[in-house]
């Protein structure tokens, strides 16, 4: 995890760390050691989609993400909050699997700990632009025709 960038960080050393040591498990692909970062009745959502309910269901999350990227590096920019309850603003550079093309997309992830510190819910939001061409190694197909009214 890139540090260099971080501006504003209102975390502990401790909650520094935790931060650290999550984001380098994902950095590392290591999906077992990711997943015990969350308690078994997590709840995990990205962007719009549904929320996610159980470790099980991460684990399901974190094992196509690591298929589909053959790497990822975290850019932090500002971390606010206190270490149970914070919200992170980086910039996710990522290697899709498919194209091999390097693309950077601004990210925010809102996470809640319980008191053993193991993550309870956590919310994702980023940009996808240039995810699709990555994700997919095509281009984006063009927005369909709208359909006439009768």
């Amino acid at each position: 995890m890139i540090q260099d960038s971080l501006r504003i960080n209102q975390l502990s050393s401790a909650g520094l760390d935790w931060l650290s040591r999550y984001l380098s498990e994902i950095e590392a692909r290591n999906l077992d050691g990711a997943v015990e970062f969350y308690h078994d009745s997590a709840v995990t959502q990205v962007n719009d989609g549904l929320p996610l309910h159980t470790k099980v269901a991460v684990h399901g999350l974190l094992q196509r993400y690591f298929e589909n990227f053959a790497q990822v590096e975290h850019e932090l920019l500002n971390a606010f909050g206190v270490d149970t309850q914070f919200a992170t603003e980086m910039l996710c550079h990522y290697t899709p699997a498919a194209s091999g093309k390097r693309i950077t997309m601004p990210a925010t992830a809102i996470y809640e700990r319980d008191p053993d510190g193991l993550i309870v819910s956590m919310r994702i939001y980023m940009s996808a632009t240039g995810m699709f061409e990555g994700f997919a190694a095509v281009e984006a197909p063009p927005a369909a025709p709208l359909r006439k009214r009768i």
